[in-house]
């Protein structure tokens, strides 16, 4: 009863968090979002010569950003929603819903266990509502993803999951922008990992990446981001950010050999400041510092993280993009009774790839760091992602990927897991298509023995925000 009660609080706790989040992100954007709104267009020609006269006798710097407004990326694809949610035919003021599907799927081992796998199948209802409200200077943007499944031949099977995330920014003057990110996802079971763990965008050159190794258990996370960045000329840029992560794993009683337990809880706080410098329009250096502190089980666990990166960024050719994100990281860890403690020198750091053809597109990243992954540890993870897509003449698509991670453990050998996706779609027009999945994710480490689960789906997808060219 004791730990039920703790759990309760604990989750009381970071929902009200979680809410004073989102309410001071709306509390910042609402009043300019509002205003952006409520201009006449009629007046849109006479305000321009307004300000094309005040112009005249200021100063650029004073009129027009000099930062990119950042991009929200859509939690399905990873891709842009920067135009999308104005356009979108199912709409209903400032609220729309982007894509849709229904599918069946069929898991072959839904507790993930290793040494009893029972299979079970599930018709599945997924979608992506969108609201967004502003213009260029603030803007408010809001998503939710619900993740159904309803299960008539096993009833443990069923569960349902969903992903929310609100990003918002304001530019508080023509080189000060200030911007924030919420995301808060709940997936029982391992619900969400029918979803793809790699998501490149190749119209921004972002990376989506999900934490995908599996322990059979469920997950509550949320995680924040709050950035201030400085626009010191035309070519130097700084940047202070600060972060708050929480993460709770739980077991449900379903699975009837679950994986070693390590930790429950994770409370991850931060801070730090970045430079970049821009050494032409399409290659720019920069070097940052990042400050972590986390706490595990109970707080009875502590790990403070020192990291220093040197990052270099080239656009070698129109379709192909390097980044690269190196430096030494100091861990200072202090566990439970002992056990984990001690300062470790490291490295942590990323190297991503995107190369575009004619009809395909390539993206290759791998990535050492200490978020979470799927598994609460005190130790760094390696981690190597493969993606591919091949459009396959006007109607046809193709995909395929694959992931695999190493995670450290100060209590148990190193966890390994992998996920592999095949996935091939139909377009009976632009928006709706017909598609085939097949998903396999697997792991192993410390006493657990190995244990692996295979997802087929298929199913009908409608789906705004990724339409199709048909040339």
């Amino acid at each position: 009863m004791c730990n039920e009660s703790g759990r309760t609080m604990k989750e009381l706790t970071i929902r009200g968090a979680h809410f004073a989040a989102w309410a001071a992100a709306l509390l910042l954007v609402l009043p300019g979002a509002l205003r952006a709104q409520q201009q006449d267009p009629t007046s849109s020609s006479s305000s321009s010569s307004q300000e094309s006269s005040s112009t005249s006798t200021q100063q650029p710097d004073d009129q027009t950003p000099m930062l990119q407004p950042p991009s929200t990326s859509a939690l399905d694809t990873g891709q842009s929603l920067q135009n999308t949610g104005r356009t979108s035919p199912l709409k209903f003021g400032h609220l729309s819903l982007l894509s849709f599907s229904a599918l069946y799927d069929y898991d072959s081992n839904y507790t993930f266990s290793p040494t009893d796998p029972q299979a079970a199948d599930a018709l599945a209802l997924q979608g992506l509502v969108f609201y967004t409200i502003g213009g260029n200077r603030t803007r408010l943007d809001i998503q939710w993803r619900p993740f159904v499944l309803v299960s008539q031949t096993n009833s443990k099977a069923d569960f349902a999951g969903q992903t929310t995330d609100l990003h918002t920014y304001r530019y508080l003057s023509a080189r000060w922008l200030l911007n924030f990110d919420d995301r808060f996802e709940y997936a029982p079971d391992n619900g969400l990992l029918a979803n793809p763990s790699f998501n490149p965008d190749f119209t921004t050159g972002l990376f989506n990446r999900e934490p995908f190794l599996a322990n059979g258990e469920s997950n509550l996370i949320n995680g924040s981001t709050l950035s201030l960045s400085y626009q010191m000329n035309q070519r130097n840029t700084l940047t202070f950010h600060g972060n708050f992560q929480y993460v709770n794993q739980w077991d449900n009683g379903n699975n009837p050999n679950p994986p070693p337990a390590i930790y429950d809880y994770l409370y991850s706080f931060g801070t730090g400041v970045s430079w970049t410098h821009k050494l032409t329009e399409t290659r720019e250096i920069g070097a940052s510092y990042t400050y972590d502190r986390q706490y595990l089980a109970d707080f009875s666990s502590r790990s403070q993280y020192h990291s220093a990166f040197f990052t270099y960024s080239d656009r070698i050719r129109p379709t192909l993009l390097l980044r690269v994100a190196f430096g030494p990281s100091l861990q200072m860890n202090q566990g439970a009774q002992g056990i984990g403690a001690g300062n470790t020198v490291t490295y942590e750091g990323s190297v991503e790839v995107m190369k575009s053809f004619r009809r395909s597109n390539l993206a290759f990243s791998y990535g050492r760091g200490h978020d979470f992954q799927g598994v609460i540890t005190q130790a760094d993870h390696d981690r190597y992602d493969l993606s591919y897509s091949w459009n396959m003449g006007r109607n046809w698509e193709f995909s395929t990927g694959a992931g695999y991670i190493e995670q450290g453990s100060s209590q148990v050998p190193v966890l390994r897991g992998r996920t592999l996706w095949v996935n091939s779609s139909y377009h009976v027009n632009r928006q709706w298509s017909v598609f085939a999945t097949y998903m396999n994710s697997a792991a192993n480490g410390g006493p657990q023995p190995y244990g692996t689960r295979n997802l087929i789906m298929a199913g009908i997808r409608w789906s705004w925000q990724g339409e199709r060219e048909t040339n």
